[in-house]
């Protein structure tokens, strides 16, 4: 059998991971990835996309083979500067630097860390469904899925309460900075840079004096 009679499905488009289709519902392109380029190579975006469930398990397993690292110690650019989120610990990869600092954060989300934020979770969900409840249709994505655990972490990490919706709409914007071009990255680093100037202060705070939220046990960590 000679290439030209291999059937390699319909053509993707890698602009089509920019469109408003895509973000809005990317479940088609998702099958057509699955069905005919399981292992994609998006020369557009400069990536290789993985679709399939066991694909994409065998590279989270392989950390010998994969780096999940955006950022090299001794690369060509300042560390965060080309990511969406800024510096995070996704750019360290598998490193021993990443470990360190997941664990950090890791602790505080099993056993009975983990139980005493449940009375809290169950009266943000209330709170949430008490805004849809009376409606005679919900978008559950959008009007819950996707509401729930900002307003959580937001809680846990003992920032305003009543600041919540504005938490909300800046991880919306980061998210669709992340997987988006455009004018959505150029809406996802406006987001990070407001973020940066909200939270810096009170990260400052509560390193000289901290409570006993997320935040004050990151930053004393």
């Amino acid at each position: 059998m000679s290439e030209a009679d291999v059937d390699l499905g319909p053509e993707i488009d890698p602009r089509v991971f920019d469109s408003i289709d895509f973000q809005k519902n990317p479940f088609p392109v998702y099958r057509q990835l699955r069905d005919h380029h399981p292992i994609y190579h998006d020369r557009f975006h400069n990536r290789w996309v993985l679709s399939r469930y066991w694909d994409v398990d065998g590279a989270f397993q392989d950390n010998g083979s994969y780096d999940r690292a955006m950022y090299k110690a001794d690369g060509p650019y300042e560390f965060g500067s080309r990511h969406i989120f800024g510096p995070n610990i996704l750019e360290y990869g598998n490193s021993d630097e990443h470990r360190r600092l997941r664990n950090i954060v890791a602790g505080q989300f099993v056993g009975q860390k983990l139980q005493d934020f449940i009375p809290m979770i169950h009266q943000i969900s209330e709170e949430v469904m008490d805004r849809f409840i009376d409606a005679s249709e919900v978008e559950l994505v959008s009007q819950f899925a996707s509401q729930v655990p900002i307003r959580v972490i937001s809680n846990m990490l003992g920032l305003p309460r009543e600041d919540e919706d504005m938490f909300v709409t800046w991880y919306q914007h980061l998210i669709a900075g992340l997987g988006f071009g455009g004018e959505h990255l150029m809406r996802g680093l406006n987001a990070r840079n407001e973020m940066w100037d909200y939270i810096d202060p009170i990260i400052k705070k509560r390193s000289v004096d901290p409570g006993e939220d997320l935040l004050s046990r990151i930053c004393t960590a």
